[in-house]
C-alpha cells in the first residue's frame, strides 16, 4: 500500500499498523557454481531447496591447497634425448 491508500483508509475510519513480531522473509547470500557471490535471495526452504538444486552452494567454494599459481610453479627439468644404441641379433642372417 502506498500513502494515498493509507490516507484514504484513514478518512473512511479505519486504522491502518503494522503487525507486531512479524519477520521479514529471511535471506542470505548463495554462492554460484563458479565461486562467484549473489545478492541476498530468499532463504525459506522452498526458494533455497530451488537455489541448491540449480547447484547454488551456501558456503564460499575453498581452493583447493594442491593448487599452485602458475608463477610459483617450478619449471620441469626435461633431460636431453640420449642416441639410441645399436643392438645386435642372434639371429642369423639370411644370405641368398
Amino acid at each position: 500500500m502506498d500513502k494515498r491508500d493509507l490516507d484514504a483508509l484513514e478518512r473512511e475510519g479505519f486504522s491502518v499498523t503494522g503487525l507486531q513480531g512479524l519477520q521479514l522473509m529471511p535471506k542470505m547470500v548463495y554462492y554460484r557454481p563458479d565461486g562467484t557471490a549473489t545478492s541476498l535471495l530468499p532463504a525459506d526452504a522452498t526458494n533455497m531447496r530451488l537455489y541448491l538444486r540449480k547447484g547454488f552452494s551456501l558456503t564460499p567454494p575453498t581452493p583447493k591447497v594442491s593448487e599452485v599459481p602458475p608463477a610459483l610453479e617450478a619449471p620441469l627439468y626435461v633431460a636431453p634425448a640420449l642416441p639410441k644404441k645399436k643392438t645386435w641379433s642372434r639371429r642369423k642372417k639370411k644370405v641368398g
